[in-house]
């Protein structure tokens, strides 16, 4: 699937959080949008354990949305298990 973006609409109800991973080679940036206002989640190491871990965190109807390029697909896949 290299070179093919997937992209999704999403229906985002007001109460719903919105999770944001800008993702490098070996970490990730999160940020959170949560009633209309911005929160740094800080850096995510961009490793099967701290993928997890980060996974853990959200809830079920959080929305994850990753900025493509590098380990995208790692950072992308461990999370999407977790929430809608």
């Amino acid at each position: 699937m290299t070179g093919t973006p997937r992209f999704r609409s999403m229906a985002v109800e007001a109460d719903t959080r919105i999770i944001g991973l800008d993702t490098h080679r070996v970490f990730a940036e999160a940020v959170a949008l949560e009633d209309g206002a911005y929160r740094c989640l800080g850096r995510v190491e961009v490793t099967l354990d701290h993928l997890e871990t980060f996974a853990a965190t959200p809830h079920p109807t959080d929305r994850v949305v990753v900025e493509a390029t590098g380990n995208a697909t790692a950072a992308l896949e461990i999370p999407a298990a977790k929430v809608g």
